[in-house]
């Protein structure tokens, strides 16, 4: 008998029927969110970090050259950055 797959991200069995593949790796669905805003990823705008992280597009943008996070200073540069991404994105 085959060993169970695993999710790429919590390592427990991920069965055929809760399964979702990204990146070559199987992931449950429920696993398959942004590690900063839990917001569900969409496979053509998610992104995963060489650590194994998954990121929606807003965040990924948010990461620096070691991966670390750099938060906005204020709620209106965090405004200002959204929509600078968001109109590139739609560009």
């Amino acid at each position: 008998m085959r060993p169970q797959p695993k999710c790429a991200l919590c390592e427990t069995t991920v069965y055929r029927a809760e399964q979702f593949g990204c990146f070559g790796l199987l992931y449950h669905v429920n696993c398959f969110r942004c590690t900063v805003c839990r917001q569900a990823l969409r496979v053509e705008r998610a992104h995963r970090t060489k650590d194994g992280h998954l990121y929606c597009h807003v965040h990924f943008k948010l990461l620096d050259d070691e991966g670390r996070l750099q938060m906005p200073k204020s709620i209106e540069e965090n405004n200002n950055m959204e929509a600078s991404i968001t109109e590139r994105s739609q560009a």
